[in-house]
């Protein structure tokens, strides 16, 4: 089984494009200054899949005039989706310039699968601050327009994902696959959405997304995979991928405890595991029973299910972290460990 890991942003919403004034270092994105040796320790412990958002909640896709804007009365932020900026471009093409140069220089190849948009993408929408004011140029969330209406999420997948798939297909082998939307669930109605007054994003309207997304990423000859929150979702929708992706979480509690099913993918069209936890504490895996609950056992439950693959959330050098990750040395060891046998416990 190979091992991969969530490196889903340095700066969430703004690892492409250009930021609000005063929110960067300099005119390059953070990651450009740590990417060349991230990838060199991702080799070195055996890590051959990195997942990483690109758009995320759209804060940098639709600035000024193009922002999302709330119409006052109804409440409800209408977004009309425009071209990708030059900058957020050429940053999304060093990156894959950055994948190439490392895989040249020596092997094993690491692999990136870029993550179109985030849920967030689709929740009402933020004004960004700029100091300690709200910034009307650049909102983060506020899109669900490009998604839930018929004609803009035509064009919101024309004039955003074409031009990131075909500077992609320059740079064909740094690509694993492409993800079209990290947890679709928590916008959708009747997809566990987490508001009780149901999701942004009618059922429909996401099937027809996800269905052309997965056509164009298609016809430039990639792997589409879906980052589905739950298992049970490709179930009860029917919804399928290249590669079919769900994330595995359990919980403390023992009466919210699942257990991870055997694989039951077709080898043509293989399920992985595209996050989970590498917080000890934060999951209790009932397959586990008395182990410690570590990425080095975590990792061989998963791969005794069958899975090819199975990606470690996640890998954060800033301080972007949350409670599900916990990244330390010791995760280190336990991935090198896994893959190569070095340095176990």
């Amino acid at each position: 089984m190979q091992v991969g890991v969530n490196y889903p942003w340095l700066n969430y919403g703004w690892d492409f494009g250009t930021p609000p004034t005063g929110w960067g270092g300099g005119s390059d994105p953070d990651w450009m200054a740590r990417i060349d040796g991230d990838l060199a320790h991702f080799k070195h412990i055996g890590i051959s899949v990195v997942r990483w958002f690109i758009l995320g909640d759209g804060l940098t896709y639709g600035t000024a005039s193009d922002a999302p804007q709330v119409n006052q009365e109804t409440g409800q932020w209408n977004f009309t989706p425009p071209h990708l900026s030059e900058e957020l471009l050429a940053h999304f093409e060093a990156l894959l310039q950055r994948f190439q140069a490392s895989n040249a220089a020596a092997p094993p190849p690491v692999l990136l699968m870029p993550v179109f948009v985030d849920y967030l993408f689709c929740r009402p929408g933020v004004p960004a601050l700029t100091g300690m004011c709200p910034d009307p140029g650049f909102i983060k969330q506020g899109r669900a327009q490009a998604i839930n209406d018929s004609t803009k999420h035509r064009d919101f997948l024309d004039r955003a994902l074409q031009p990131l798939l075909q500077i992609a297909s320059e740079y064909r082998q740094t690509i694993y696959a492409w993800d079209i939307i990290n947890e679709p669930e928590w916008v959708t109605n009747n997809w566990h959405c987490d508001d009780a007054t149901g999701g942004a994003i009618d059922e429909d309207a996401m099937r027809v997304f996800l269905q052309d997304g997965k056509t164009m990423i298609r016809r430039f000859d990639f792997k589409s995979t879906i980052g589905f929150w739950s298992s049970e979702t490709i179930r009860r929708t029917n919804i399928d991928a290249d590669i079919n992706q769900f994330h595995f979480y359990s919980e403390p509690d023992p009466r919210k405890q699942r257990r991870l099913a055997e694989h039951s993918f077709s080898p043509e069209f293989p399920g992985i595991i595209g996050e989970f936890a590498s917080a000890a504490a934060k999951d209790h895996w009932p397959d586990l029973k008395s182990q410690p609950q570590t990425v080095l056992n975590r990792l061989k439950c998963i791969a005794s299910k069958n899975y090819p693959l199975a990606l470690v959330w996640s890998f954060h050098p800033g301080s972007g972290g949350d409670s599900f990750s916990q990244w330390s040395p010791q995760v280190d060891r336990d991935i090198e460990c896994f893959v190569y046998g070095r340095n176990c416990p």
